[in-house]
């Protein structure tokens, strides 16, 4: 009896993590994997995508190959290098991680209208270094309100004030006007600024 063998490379079953996530390398190569697992990559292009060299590209390879999460071929002479999509650490790591990752802004967005009274409500927008997607991890989450309940608009942010600061780390800096404030203040700075640049949450720019 003849028995036959395939050596596949595979990958590791507790602990692996360190070896996937190791550097800030890897995390631009599993994002753009995540994001275009169709494509089939040279090494100078994924480069060129996440900002570093060709060079540091490549030694990256070794242990993606290693776990099986990609596949290695050639173009000639160009190495390619492709997503394997079959792989359990794709499916059921990468690509839930950075499905996640992307749909952050929306969870905050979603978490700020709940936390908004719509009675009276004219405008709810976030602006500011979140809606140029430029924010800092001490960035403040910058909103104005534009509400004929000022009152109770302004509570209701500063009620919500400590719950997301908890669990996003960010503070709420609100500017909650009265329809008559806004159009009286609407020639401000930071306003014209806040109209450029902007996530409307609710109602429109009058």
């Amino acid at each position: 009896m003849m028995f036959f063998y395939i050596i596949l490379e595979g990958m590791i079953f507790a602990k692996y993590l360190e070896k996937l996530v190791g550097n800030k390398t890897k995390i631009g190569m599993l994002r753009m994997f995540s994001r275009i697992p169709e494509k089939v990559w040279s090494s100078r292009d994924l480069a060129k995508a996440i900002g570093t060299y060709n060079t540091t590209v490549l030694d990256n390879l070794g242990d993606f190959e290693e776990m099986g999460l990609i596949d290695l071929g050639y173009h000639g002479h160009v190495k390619t290098i492709k997503v394997n999509k079959d792989s359990f650490l794709f499916a059921g790591v990468v690509k839930p991680l950075f499905e996640k990752e992307a749909k952050s802004l929306d969870f905050l967005l979603e978490d700020l209208k709940s936390t908004i009274n719509t009675d009276g409500l004219k405008l709810a927008a976030v602006f500011g270094s979140i809606a140029e997607h430029k924010e800092r991890p001490d960035s403040d989450i910058d909103i104005l309100v534009v509400t004929s309940k000022k009152i109770s608009a302004e509570k209701l942010l500063e009620d919500n004030q400590h719950r997301m600061l908890k669990k996003y780390g960010n503070q709420i800096s609100a500017f909650v006007f009265s329809p008559e404030e806004f159009r009286k203040k609407k020639n401000a700075p930071f306003i014209k600024e806040a109209m450029k640049n902007n996530i409307v949450l609710y109602g429109k720019w009058v």
